[in-house]
Formats: C-alpha cells, sequence, structure tokens
C-alpha cells in the first residue's frame, strides 16, 4: 500500500542518514590518529622505525586518541614506497608499495576528498578512502591515505582501519545497505563478504537505469528492483558528508520478508478460521444431539409411564376374572 511505501522510504532515509553521520565521525576520529602519528614520525627526524604492538607501546598509544580500530599506520614516498610503519601486530607485515593500486593516481594528482565543505584545514583535512585485499592477507582493508607536505614534495600517510561503522554493521534483517563507486563496484556492503565483490548495477533487476541516474546527477531516487534473488525497496544518494567523493550510498528495504510475514498472519488467521468453525459446527453437532436425546428420552419416559399404568391395573384385572369363574 502506499502509506506502507512511505513508511519504507522514511525509514531508508533515517538508516542512510545514520550511515552517513558514523562513517563521517569515524573518518575524523581516524584522520586526527593519523595527523598525531604522523607528527610523531617527522619529529623523528628521518629516523624512522617500525613500531610494533602500538597498542601497548606508550608513546605510540598517545597518538591513537582513543581511537583504536585500526590495524597500521605507514608512511610512503611520492613512489608509494613504504619505508615507515607502526601495527598492532607483535610482527609487523613486510613494507609494501601502494603505486599498483587504482587509487594511487587520484593521491599523485591531489585528487583528495574533505569531511565538510570550504577550505583544507586542520580540522577539515583532505584524504582519500580506499577499501581493498590487504596486501599481505587479502581480507578487505579499508585504506585512510593523506599527502603531507615537506619540503621536497610530499609524503603519503596511511592508515589502514576496520572502519566499523560500514563493516559488519548491527542491522535488522529487513535491510541492507552498500557503498559503492562510480562505476558501480561495491565498496562496503552490510554483507561483509559481498565487500568487493560485484557491481550494483550488474547485479540488480528492473531499474537499474534509475540507479545510474542517481549516481550521475547525485539525486535521492526510490525505486523496486531485484535484488540477489529478492524484490527491495531501495533508496539511493550521495555521500553527505564526505565532499568531492563520487562514491554512492544504495540503502534496501527487502518486500519479500513483508510478503512472507503477510503470507504467515493469512495462513495463521486461516488455520484459526477453521478451527473456529469446527468449534462452531462441533457446537451445533453437539447441541442437536442433546436436542435429540432429550426427545428422544422424553418420548422414552412417556412409554414407561403407560407401560407402569398398565402394569398397576392387572391385579384388578385378575380379580374380576376370579369372580366370573366362580
Amino acid at each position: 500500500s502506499r502509506g506502507e511505501t512511505i513508511t519504507i522510504d522514511k525509514r531508508l532515509n533515517e538508516l542512510a542518514s545514520l550511515i552517513d553521520t558514523h562513517l563521517a565521525q569515524e573518518l575524523s576520529r581516524a584522520l586526527k590518529v593519523l595527523e598525531s602519528a604522523t607528527g610523531a614520525v617527522v619529529e623523528e627526524k628521518g629516523k624512522y622505525k617500525t613500531r610494533e604492538h602500538i597498542l601497548t607501546d606508550a608513546d605510540a598509544l598517545k597518538s591513537l586518541q582513543n581511537y583504536q580500530w585500526l590495524d597500521q599506520i605507514a608512511w610512503s614516498d611520492q613512489q608509494g614506497q613504504q619505508y615507515a610503519k607502526w601495527s598492532v601486530l607483535d610482527t609487523a607485515t613486510a613494507k609494501s608499495s601502494l603505486s599498483s593500486f587504482d587509487f594511487f593516481p587520484a593521491l599523485q594528482a591531489d585528487n583528495l576528498w574533505k569531511l565538510r565543505a570550504g577550505p583544507p584545514e586542520p580540522g577539515n583535512p583532505r584524504f582519500l578512502l580506499a577499501p581493498i585485499p590487504s596486501f599481505n592477507t587479502g581480507k578487505h582493508t579499508p585504506l585512510i591515505l593523506q599527502r603531507i607536505s615537506v619540503p621536497s614534495g610530499y609524503r603519503l600517510a596511511m592508515l589502514s582501519s576496520y572502519l566499523v561503522s560500514v563493516t559488519n554493521p548491527i542491522l535488522s534483517t529487513n535491510y541492507g545497505f552498500a557503498i559503492i563507486d562510480a562505476r558501480g563496484d561495491i565498496k562496503f556492503h552490510s554483507e561483509p563478504s559481498r565487500n568487493l565483490v560485484g557491481n550494483l548495477l550488474r547485479k540488480i533487476r528492473g531499474s537499474s537505469q534509475q540507479l545510474r541516474d542517481s549516481m550521475d546527477t547525485g539525486e535521492i531516487r526510490f525505486f523496486d528492483v531485484e535484488y540477489l534473488d529478492r524484490p527491495v525497496r531501495m533508496r539511493t544518494g550521495t555521500l553527505k558528508s564526505i565532499q568531492g567523493s563520487p562514491w554512492t550510498l544504495v540503502t534496501w528495504h527487502n518486500l519479500d520478508l513483508r510478503d512472507n510475514f503477510l503470507l504467515r498472519v493469512f495462513s495463521l488467521a486461516s488455520v484459526f478460521v477453521v478451527i473456529y468453525g469446527a468449534y462452531l459446527i462441533s457446537l451445533a453437532v453437539a447441541t442437536g444431539i442433546a436436542t435429540f436425546r432429550g426427545h428422544l428420552l422424553s418420548q422414552l419416559t412417556g412409554q414407561l409411564r403407560r407401560v407402569l399404568e398398565t402394569v398397576e391395573q392387572i391385579p384388578n384385572l385378575w380379580l374380576i376374572t376370579a369372580c366370573f369363574a366362580l
């Protein structure tokens, strides 16, 4: 119904707003950690070293500022080669290069994002968010990257975060979300196994053009499609909290769960109707039987009364017969 659709659309808006807000808040905290850690590294005046198990390293812990949802922090030169690394592990992974990833040209071109409008400043740093398969483990790893100005040009700072705001968040079973890039490739998904897997434009059936139009224009759209072999109600729109990002946030509500719920309600209602109907029939039969028994009992009582009256007259008949015999 129209009223139900309006309710679903409102909840999809609310879900999108929560995801957008929580992502921005977490990015802000992570960027403060990256800035603080970079300052600590710069103070080492070129004596870069690998720090391990930084969550128990008193000096490193000062830079984390209560944000501990991270895996490692690393710094690279302009060619993307890492030269310093902090890790939460007992043994840090090997230093590697960023140059092979598709986000590297954006770093070189200084094509970065911001959390809000206005000029870059300490409270509004420029950055890039790039989830990738881990260098060494292959797992989904969100990277937060920055360009750091130095006298000789710039360096690259990178924080590897679990980014809990969009990584396996707790959602109702009726809802889901995905964050996709300008091509429709999935960067984050409410089902973690689908992170970095597939293209949403090719996965949906029905109104993929509406999704494409929303990606191109940034306008919020609502439409019904089939996704993962289930009918869903989708809401699409840009990430409002990140300025300069070409990504699109998609939220959806599973309509088949609603249909299954209505089917279960109808089925239960049908069962209750059958049970109530059977009860009424049983009551009618019981009433009929009771009425029949009462009528039969009345007839039997009348016949028995007449028999008894006849029996009572038998001695008189014998007396009359005896008199005539004499």
